[in-house]
């Protein structure tokens, strides 16, 4: 046997499992390639991987001369798709027929020779490849033929035919390469190697991105085979010298082809490394050869932190540790074979995983160890290792460089059932782990997950959902005897399931990482099953309901800040005023958002009365809002139409289906439904519908949308002030599902009128007066009927002053609500409630600017009134003016909320222009569309807490509502 290490050539076989390919002294070591099936997918592809080997095996020797190419070895998978036809094949000699079957393995034959065509090579080459495939056709045919009299498929059979693919895809690639002039042979493994058995033997292909009980090759005869073969190859092609040394590396470098995926059991029977072995191959074929290199080649750019079809915010991993790539792939990580890492971590060969189609990109690095001991100079090198001299390093210190983070990367298994063992007899008993670990040891059921009360009360593992009922129905024979007499109550299974693992080796040194994981699925609405974390605490694995498992993924992602906290946004109402508005404001500030305070707010629905528009992930808001328009919170220039950002997404706004319109807003399968379940996305941790209606139907669908787990920002006060009984109702039902139901801008628009006074109850003041300008729209109105002397306003008449407001934004169509005070009463209700009173809004006193006669005839217009038919109020309106002018006053809409006497009121009252009247500062400092509010409580008595601005208009109406939106998102920053 020929040793590759030349300064320990005597060392035993068995301890060294390797030095099987001995290479020129001064030479460079063997790197390794290996192809997956992605990067074989057509001819033009075979040629690509050509071509990267060839650019890849070129280097300098450590003189700086160039050598002629490195040793190379290439590992392949099968060409795309091709396993899975094999597959195909098998199953349909056993439940069809074998001219079924043959006509698949037909097809999927003229495809590979149809790659093999159209790579260029010579005749005679190509002739003989073609010949062993057809040989291997015929095989396949007797094999089929057996299947279809079994009617089933013994396991030996099936991967004796899948593992055909990668024979074929290896001489493909060497016939490729020897026709572009490359030295190159090819190694079928099934003749080199050999796994051990049982554990290696004919346990069937296993399941993509499951996972899989570690395989150990049977080294000895691996190493003898290899070194045979190896000695063997180099005499057939004078690569060795007549006296047996082998040639200069100067002159040429060898490229083998490796068969990936199969091998043989120590008996010789055809086997595999199970699905996506192709990697564990590569590496295996690595240390046999001491290789100083392994790239695995992929379609992605490298080892991603979640995968990116689940997290669409994913990215590749630049550094990671043996052990975090050990623990990914073991829990479903598809772009590595859960056993891949084992043979490169004894020789601590480099992994490298690299995107095919992006060759420029440098991918992920697999190297370094948790137990490497630290230099002198400090720290173990290797990634992972970000030690601060000081133990328990806090989450946030290593936020801010994604190499630091404490969490590499987060993984799944998708199909998981719960085994659960329990029983009151089995507190203090020793053996019943055991005894439960060996039913399913005899059955060869492999354990994912275990976990067990400290009551020992009961025992849960976690299986693959295929062997749930297998696994279930060997414990119960485990345990017959104590079924048998009560002593164990039951054997379930839960099933349903998802195992979500998050990894990193930061972990075991950073306080607060769990508490941030279990903070954010519980933010996200994400109910954990199970629990389990190892000593190591690189580890921290969940079992959750399958439908949760995307969400609680992007959840898990953005709470370690390996992306933005994505928050799922719908605005109802889009196209008025209000919702247009913030929808813009939304689309000005989000690049912002995202970038200082870690917030990606993503708009995704917008609806109206009449139709919607819906994105998976956003819509482009570019679109749909051209132009920056003002940044202020001023109004708009009066050239501006109100209306223009939502112009472009109602011309493509989508109608209702049939069956949801016929079901109306609120019915069960209804509009609201449907627009809550387009919110409610699974993938997205957090969703926030946003109503901007005034419509009291859209409210009748808050507590759906709260039980679908959404949160509810609401400019709509027909909630908040509506039937208490509701009231209470959707505020409860936000409790238990642990929602948020904003609506401050429903009181003082962006003022912070509700917050004021509930940060003032929670520090245990009371509250005794709540009184002032509620109604910006009326009191607008007022300030220019009846203006105060050091006013200069220009005064107007009562059906100019409510003009005026409605061509300022200040009003809309349904002003009346401000003229006959229901919009101030509402408020009124609000208040009431957030102070605790027991307060509906028929118990508010009202009082109107005009008669209720004349009040009664404009409510019966209803949206239909103008301003032109509120000119025969001028004369009664100018009349009250006049009356309080004469006295010193002017009249001004003032609300109260009494705590203490359990009232409220909305009543029209003269105010004196000076100190003498207590709301004289209220009104002093009003510019007519603000908002003012005293507050007296027992801190603030002399002297009240005032909350006074802006209050009306839809851009202060938007900023109110998108302040709250702010307000919960942030919520899910923090968490």
């Amino acid at each position: 046997l020929l040793s590759m290490n030349r300064s320990s050539s005597s060392e035993n076989i068995a301890d060294t499992h390797g030095g099987a390919f001995e290479l020129p002294e001064q030479s460079p070591g063997w790197e390794i390639h290996k192809f997956g099936g992605a990067s074989l997918a057509t001819a033009d592809l075979y040629k690509t991987c050509a071509q990267v080997l060839i650019s890849e095996s070129k280097c300098k020797s450590a003189s700086g001369q160039p050598w002629g190419a490195v040793p190379t070895a290439a590992v392949v998978s099968a060409a795309s798709g091709v396993t899975d036809e094999l597959i195909g094949v098998v199953k349909a000699a056993a439940n069809q027929s074998v001219e079924a079957a043959e006509a698949l393995l037909e097809k999927c034959v003229t495809r590979v020779i149809g790659i093999l065509g159209g790579l260029g090579i010579k005749e005679a080459e190509l002739n003989r490849v073609r010949s062993n495939v057809e040989k291997d056709r015929a095989s396949i045919s007797s094999v089929l033929r057996a299947i279809r009299l079994m009617k089933s498929v013994p396991s030996t059979a099936l991967e004796l035919v899948t593992g055909l693919g990668e024979v074929w895809s290896a001489q493909t690639l060497c016939a490729h390469l020897n026709a572009v002039g490359v030295v190159s042979d090819w190694i079928d493994c099934r003749e080199m190697l050999y796994l051990q058995s049982p554990e290696g033997g004919t346990g069937g292909l296993g399941e993509k991105g499951g996972a899989i009980a570690f395989i150990s090759p049977a080294w000895p005869m691996t190493v003898k085979a290899a070194g045979s073969w190896w000695l063997d190859v180099q005499l057939q092609h004078g690569w060795m010298s007549e006296s047996g040394a082998p040639l200069d590396g100067s002159k040429f470098a060898p490229v083998i082809v490796v068969t990936g995926f199969v091998a043989s059991t120590e008996e010789g029977v055809p086997t595999t490394l199970k699905r996506s072995g192709s990697d564990y191959s590569a590496t295996i074929f690595a240390k046999l050869m001491r290789a100083g290199k392994i790239t695995l080649w992929k379609n992605v750019d490298g080892i991603y932190t979640a995968d990116p079809r689940r997290v669409p915010d994913a990215f590749p991993i630049r550094t990671m540790l043996y052990e975090e790539a050990m623990e990914l792939a073991y829990f479903g990580a598809q772009v590595l074979h859960p056993s891949a890492m084992a043979p490169c971590i004894e020789r601590r060969i480099p992994v490298h995983v690299r995107n095919i189609f992006n060759t420029a990109h440098p991918g992920t690095i697999i190297q370094g160890s948790a137990y490497d001991k630290p230099t002198q100079d400090g720290p173990a090198p290797g990634p992972g290792r970000h030690h601060t001299g000081r133990k328990g390093k806090h989450l946030e210190e290593a936020a801010f460089d994604k190499d630091k983070l404490p969490v590499k990367g987060i993984t799944s298994v998708d199909q998981v059932a719960l085994v659960n063992l329990e029983g009151a007899t089995l507190i203090g008993v020793p053996g019943v782990a055991s005894r439960m670990f060996g039913a399913l040891q005899s059955r060869e059921i492999s354990v994912l997950m275990i976990t067990q009360a400290s009551s020992e009360h009961s025992i849960c593992c976690a299986v693959s959902a295929s062997e749930a009922q297998r696994a279930a129905q060997a414990v119960r024979e485990g345990f017959e005897l104590e079924l048998s007499r009560h002593q164990v109550a039951q054997v379930q299974v839960v099933e349903g399931l998802s195992a979500l693992a998050v990894i990193g080796q930061g972990m075991s040194s950073s306080v607060g990482a769990a508490g941030r994981m279990f903070r954010s699925l519980s933010s996200a609405h994400v109910n954990i099953v199970a629990i389990a974390q190892g000593s190591s605490e690189r580890n921290i694995t969940v079992i959750i309901r399958r439908e949760d498992l995307s969400r609680a993924m992007r959840a898990i992602h953005s709470a370690f800040t390996l992306s933005a906290v994505p928050v799922s946004v719908g605005v109802l109402g889009a196209a008025g005023r209000v919702g247009s508005e913030l929808v813009r404001q939304i689309k000005l500030q989000r690049n912002r958002l995202l970038t200082e305070e870690n917030l990606d707010l993503r708009v995704r629905l917008l609806a109206d009365k009449d139709g919607y528009l819906f994105a998976e992930e956003a819509l482009d808001l570019d679109h749909l809002c051209p132009g920056d328009g003002d940044d202020g919170l001023g109004p708009r220039p009066p050239s501006s139409s109100a209306e223009e950002p939502c112009a472009a997404w109602l011309a493509q706004a989508k109608k209702y289906s049939p069956e949801a319109a016929a079901a109306g807003l609120t019915g069960a399968g209804g509009i609201g439904d449907e627009l809550g379940g387009m919110l409610a996305a699974a993938h997205y941790p957090h969703s926030i519908i946003i109503d901007c209606t005034a419509s009291d139907e859209v409210v009748g669908c808050y507590e759906s949308w709260l039980n679908k787990g959404l949160h509810i920002v609401s400019a709509n006060n027909r909630c908040p002030a509506g039937p208490k009984a509701r009231f209470e109702s959707v505020m409860e039902t936000a409790r238990r599902k642990n929602r948020c139901w904003a609506f401050e801008v429903t009181v003082g628009g962006p003022a912070p009128v509700l917050n004021s006074i509930q940060d003032l109850v929670e520090t245990g003041d009371n509250v005794q007066v709540v009184q002032g300008l509620l109604s910006s729209t009326l009191n607008h109105i007022l300030c220019r009927v009846s203006p105060r002397t050091a006013q200069h306003t220009d005064k107007m008449t009562f059906s100019e002053a409510t003009a005026h407001a409605i061509s300022r934004g200040y009003a809309d169509r349904r002003f009346v609500d401000d003229l006959n005070g229901v919009d101030a009463a509402r408020k009124c209700v609000i208040l009431a409630r957030v102070l605790g009173m027991d307060m509906e809004f028929e118990q508010v006193e009202r009082e109107t600017i005009i008669s209720k006669e004349k009040l009664a005839s404009l409510e019966a217009l209803g949206d239909k009134v103008s301003t032109d038919d509120l000119k025969f109020l001028d004369a009664e309106v100018a009349a009250r003016c006049a009356e309080a002018a004469a006295e010193g006053c002017v009249l001004r809409c003032v609300s109260v909320v009494d705590v203490v006497a359990g009232t409220a009121s909305v009543k029209i009252r003269k105010v004196h222009q000076d100190d003498s009247d207590r709301l004289f500062p209220l009104v002093s400092s009003s510019r007519g569309h603000s908002v003012a509010i005293s507050i007296e409580t027992d801190r603030y008595k002399d002297e009240p807490l005032i909350v006074h601005g802006p209050g009306a208009g839809a851009k202060l109406c938007a900023s109110g509502v998108f302040a709250d939106l702010l307000r919960v998102a942030k919520r899910f920053a923090l968490e």
